[in-house]
């Protein structure tokens, strides 16, 4: 997790973890373009109260922090679990659980792991 100033610096660390986003106030999707392209009208357009910031979470979301406010906004946040990049190892496909490397079944959901 880490704060930045801009949203585009925000959004480059979010795109390690995922590849979409869903915009939180209007629940449309947001593709990695639509992304860019909403991050330069952002730091051009809006600026940040000084104490305030933008927040990458581990698992792709961007959230407003507001020192004034003392409120975390979560603005967008990664779509469904098959889109988002894991970070390491394998992951169950329905419900986005950690699998060990042997499995063939979700611990978790039950799902068949498919296999690549």
């Amino acid at each position: 997790m880490e704060g930045y100033k801009t949203f585009t610096e925000a959004l480059e660390y979010a795109h390690r973890y995922t590849l979409a986003w869903v915009d939180t106030a209007s629940g449309d999707y947001m593709s990695y373009d639509d992304m860019v392209d909403l991050s330069l009208t952002e730091d051009m357009l809006f600026g940040l109260e000084e104490d305030d910031y933008f927040l990458a979470l581990d698992d792709g979301a961007i959230c407003l922090c507001s020192f004034i406010l003392k409120k975390i906004t979560v603005l967008f946040r990664p779509t469904a679990v098959q889109q988002q990049r894991p970070v390491g190892g394998k992951f169950c496909t329905k419900c986005g659980s950690p699998l060990r490397t042997d499995s063939k079944f979700c611990l978790k959901c039950g799902a068949k792991v498919v296999t690549s």
